[in-house]
């Protein structure tokens, strides 16, 4: 009896220990909270050198973004999405950390992201510490961002519909960015947003002495990256 006892407490510490300790990440498209990478590839099998992806408000991985940087430079980097959550900061940021720490830390790594993704790729560079930040229209304001998006939303890539709350509005107005003295950035701007009016963004970035501002006059809110004006200065920054 004593040992069944001994055997069932064993178990009971190793399950908490598994719950606190090894979660287990998931791998595919469009779901909160899930890594994309293509041909399957996991964590452990990343290359030395990783772009890592974040998307837009209502959007999701593999997006449009994705797709373009893939074929441009998988051939040196590993390129990988993360799907967040719009509205839950909280587990953003834990799930997150949780990735970089097991995979990323020890390698070379650059941040993406565009509109509200590119408040999470400046806020991580940050937070994190990497050494490059690209951006790409991004929202310096999340908590005004959210705020026109208040009440029921929709994602068409997940499939869902999802509430923008005033407590998650809060969540975005407690975070800040911060300029980093060892991350660089290369901002893209187009004076064509019709979402955000680029000359925030424009202020805040030039106003750091390791932020690059590139302002284009078209290109609208999701600028053609595959057009060479615009991916020529991706590959020079990326590349130096």
């Amino acid at each position: 009896m004593r040992r069944c006892l001994a055997f069932a407490a064993l178990l009971a510490m190793l399950s908490v220990l598994a719950s606190t300790v090894a979660r287990a990440w998931e791998y595919g498209a469009n779901r909160a909270f899930a890594v994309y990478i293509e041909d399957g590839v996991r964590g452990e099998d990343l290359r030395d050198d990783v772009i890592v992806m974040f998307h837009g408000f209502r959007s999701a991985m593999p997006d449009y973004y994705f797709r373009i940087l893939t074929p441009e430079f998988g051939d040196n980097h590993s390129v990988v999405g993360f799907n967040y959550d719009y509205t839950d900061v909280d587990r953003n940021i834990a799930e997150f950390e949780d990735f970089y720490g097991r995979f990323l830390g020890h390698r070379n790594v650059v941040f993406f992201g565009t509109s509200l993704g590119g408040f999470w790729a400046d806020y991580f560079g940050a937070r994190l510490g990497v050494g490059k930040v690209i951006l790409i229209n991004p929202a310096i304001d999340p908590q005004a961002t959210m705020r026109r998006a208040l009440g029921t939303n929709e994602s068409r890539r997940r499939g869902i519909t999802f509430e923008v709350t005033e407590k998650a509005i809060e969540a975005y107005a407690a975070l800040e960015l911060t300029p980093a003295d060892g991350t660089d950035k290369l901002v893209v701007l187009t004076r064509d947003d019709s979402v955000l009016d680029y000359r925030a963004a424009e202020a805040f970035y030039e106003a750091q002495s390791h932020a690059a501002v590139r302002v284009y006059d078209e290109g609208g809110h999701s600028p053609p990256l595959d057009q060479p004006r615009f991916l020529d200065a991706l590959k020079r920054f990326i590349d130096r």
